[in-house]
């Protein structure tokens, strides 16, 4: 994608609501970042609103999921090909079939929390087993939470065929395994005092064990693999990771015999320098074995590992092993290198790779499929393997772009292209995405001092990728918090979790001065309608006014001491309306040389519209602050995100649950604690806090961030 499909023209304002009052101290005093109900700021409604005659319950519009941009690039081992040729693969708390020729995809919604561990049944390439953690926060059932849970689904339609529920009480399940029929899962679990081994019938669901039994075993369960000779036996790789996270040498691998309702380890073998990371069974029983440097092979019932090979340094590890074909293997991981090998880890081919590699599988045409450690996944021709240059030419396709490190937080859309967002993330990067093409750009945010730094660059030797090594050292300045293009398109303003605030040329591709001083954490930049004023919002509870055309602060503004975390224009540009962490509302009046405190006979102007709805506390939003549970939220943070829709009938909530939330708009509501009468319709996916939310300007789609799960979703709106 080109920086010239992001094309230049004016944004049209947005119908806005008017007047409200406010009432409360003069400053909340201080960085308040939980603010608790009642909140020192209270709203009174407009003279023309009747509370009485709102309709509070879920409006007719649903979300469906488009598409996801993101994969869990911290798991090993996780992509797979299904029948279709789709390459299946967990991105937050959804599996996803992507086609890599229309990048088009279906998903299996069944889970609610983070995915982590995948297995794919072998008996048919359809079908994914998938297992969750514990979710403690997004039950809709009050003050319970969800114990892991597995699902079988099928990823050539999406249908969750099957849920297998309490699967332990607590932790997560860490491991999955599927005999070769197809007939029996084994997991391994990690809670909070113990790891268990459990088994059931994929058909039915069953505990094989009996209800609510497993096999207590000690150290963390890496990786279970069932031998393809004998569907009643498996082996399961340990590590001597401890339970609060810490990783020691020592693993090891035992072999266990289902025998009617009891779990039997018939081999084990110990080796007290090896540190376990991936394994692979044989069709001939035997398995392969990766660990930190070391590729090996191990016989059940044997004392020692076999065929053992260096891979690499000692620092890097071997992440994925994967059939390439018979009685030959795919070897892939830290080292960045792709390897063949055969059943005695001779290596038949092998070719370096720029980036560490989390999995790897093939499809039936021979094409190879890697997921990356910074979240990319990438198909690679079939000819990757030969030696002759010119065979071997365009034989690698970026499918996905992601993040790999931090949160994901701010979104923008083009002004007038609504098939172009912006997505900013924390591990240096901007990812410009096409929502009709599913295409992604990668843009590196590096040295904030740079005036000329491309944006994305024109040299064809500048990698806008950055490396492992550059995400540890990832400044402050280079992760971005929030975005905002101009009203006609051109610029590009980028606020950063460091003073820098940097402000792209986006036609050119390039800085167009050194980054702006915003003078602490800038959580909010919004240009102004009329596109002469950039409005940077900071930590300090301060505004400042850059001037568009000089690119120098025309005047600042003191709102507060606690930190500003969101803000809107009115539409005809004479005032900004922001809101801090503690939850306090405040609006400026902006003039040609200076801003003010607005007095109240200007905001209770009916006139007075705004362009946007980012602010979190406003007098047609309040019912928004009801919890899945019904409950009344007092905790400012637990809704991370506000939108309304153009056409002012929906309003849109990103909150700590994870979910996605589509309220009626208006949602008046003076008394907080009535709140539970508002009904909404609740969207699972993000597996962690949603960060943000953006309705697009055609009121179409709606986009959500997750901050954890480092995912961008696309929904299409269903009236």
């Amino acid at each position: 994608m080109s920086s010239e499909d992001l094309g230049i023209a004016a944004i049209e304002g947005i119908e806005g609501i008017e007047g409200l009052t406010i009432e409360g101290p003069e400053d909340t005093g201080g960085e308040q970042g939980a603010a608790v109900r009642p909140y020192a700021a209270v709203i009174r409604l407009p003279k023309h609103i009747s509370e009485s005659k709102l309709d509070t319950s879920a409006p007719a519009a649903r979300l469906e999921l488009e598409h996801v941009y993101g994969y869990r690039c911290t798991d090993r081992n996780n992509i797979a090909v299904n029948s279709a040729g789709a390459l299946v693969y967990p991105a937050s708390a959804v599996i996803v079939a992507m086609d890599p020729e229309t990048r088009k995809q279906t998903f299996g919604q069944g889970h609610t929390d983070d995915i982590n561990a995948f297995a794919q049944d072998p008996s048919n390439p359809d079908i994914i087993v998938s297992g969750q953690k514990c979710d403690n926060t997004k039950s809709l059932s009050a003050g319970s939470k969800v114990p892991p849970y597995i699902c079988i689904t099928n990823s050539r339609t999406g249908q969750v065929i099957r849920k297998i529920e309490n699967v332990g009480t607590d932790g997560f399940i860490t491991a999955i395994g599927v005999s070769h029929d197809g007939k029996t899962i084994a997991a391994g679990v990690v809670g909070a005092t113990s790891t268990n081994l459990f088994v059931f019938s994929a058909a039915t669901g069953e505990n094989l064990l009996g209800q609510g039994k497993s096999l207590k075993v000690t150290d963390y369960v890496f990786d279970i693999c069932f031998d393809p000779r004998n569907s009643s036996q498996f082996t399961a790789g340990f590590s001597k990771t401890t339970l609060d996270g810490k990783t020691t040498d020592g693993s090891r691998l035992a072999t266990y015999s289902i025998e009617g309702t009891s779990l039997k380890q018939v081999a084990q073998f110990t080796d007290a320098s090896l540190k376990l990371t991936a394994l692979f069974a044989k069709a001939d029983g035997g398995y392969i074995v990766g660990g930190w440097g070391l590729l090996a092979t191990w016989a059940p019932g044997a004392n020692s590992l076999s065929n053992v090979k260096e891979w690499g340094t000692k620092a890097q590890r071997v992440n994925s092993i994967a059939k390439y074909a018979d009685n030959q293997y795919l070897v892939a991981g830290e080292s960045r290198k792709i390897a063949v090998v055969d059943g005695k880890l001779n290596v038949l081919k092998i070719k370096d790779w720029p980036n560490g590699i989390r999995a790897i599988a093939k499809d039936d045409k021979g094409n190879i499929y890697v997921g990356e450690r910074k979240s990319t996944i990438v198909k690679i021709a079939a000819s990757f393997f030969s030696d002759a240059a010119e065979e071997s030419k365009g034989d690698t396709q970026v499918l996905l772009e992601g993040f790999m490190a931090g949160e994901a937080w701010p979104i923008a859309q083009h002004p007038t292209n609504p098939n172009i967002i912006v997505v900013g993330g924390e591990d240096g990067r901007l990812i410009i995405h096409n929502t009709e093409t599913y295409e992604s750009t990668v843009v590196a945010l590096g040295n904030p001092d740079a005036e000329d730094e491309p944006f994305p660059s024109k040299d064809a030797t500048f990698d806008p990728t950055p490396t492992i090594a550059r995400i540890k050292t990832t400044k402050p300045s280079q992760m971005s918090r929030a975005i905002d293009f101009s009203p006609d398109g051109k610029k590009l303003a980028v606020g950063t979790l460091g003073k820098a605030v940097h402000i792209y040329d986006v036609t050119s591709g390039y800085k167009l001065t050194n980054s702006i001083n915003g003078e602490a954490w800038a959580e909010c930049v919004r240009f102004s309608p009329d596109g002469k004023l950039l409005a940077i919002g900071n930590r300090l509870g301060k505004v400042k006014f850059i001037d568009t055309t000089t690119l120098k602060e025309r005047f600042s503004f003191k709102t507060t001491s606690a930190g500003l975390i969101a803000m809107d224009w009115s539409t005809d540009s004479t005032f900004l309306r922001v809101i801090d962490t503690g939850a306090y509302p405040r609006i400026i009046q902006v003039e040609e040389k200076s801003a003010k405190q607005a007095a109240e006979a200007q905001v209770m102007n009916p006139d007075v519209q705004w362009a946007s709805h980012t602010i979190r506390h406003w007098w047609d939003t309040e019912g928004v602050w009801v919890s899945p549970h019904g409950r009344p939220i007092h905790m400012l943070t637990q809704i991370n995100s506000i939108a309304v829709n153009p056409s002012r009938t929906l309003i849109a909530t990103g909150d700590d649950f994870g979910l996605v939330s589509l309220f009626r708009y208006p949602a008046v509501c003076p008394d907080w604690k009535t709140t539970s009468k508002f009904k909404a319709n609740r969207f699972h996916g993000h597996c962690e806090h949603v960060s943000r939310v953006l309705f697009d300007n055609t009121g179409t789609r709606l986009f959500s961030t997750g901050g954890a799960d480092l995912c961008t979703f696309q929904w299409k709106i269903v009236e």
